[in-house]
């Protein structure tokens, strides 16, 4: 699953292992990975993912409504 969403993240223009960490980050069900974790998972160096999740925009905090 993870190296068919890369592919597909390649066609529309990003990199593979730009996919296989946002396959890997959708797929996974723990409350929370590390680098080091996701590096060791996929067999990418830490520094490329490091690069990679910098790049990936935050959630925004819910707003509170008064």
């Amino acid at each position: 699953m993870i190296e068919r969403f890369a592919d597909y993240w390649a066609i529309k223009g990003a990199s593979r292992i730009e996919g296989r960490i946002a396959a890997y980050l959708l797929l996974d069900d723990s409350a929370g990975v590390s680098a080091a974790g996701i590096s060791e998972e996929l067999g990418v160096s830490r520094g490329s993912v490091s690069t990679i999740t910098r790049r990936q925009p935050r959630p925004h905090p819910p707003r509170e409504y008064a």
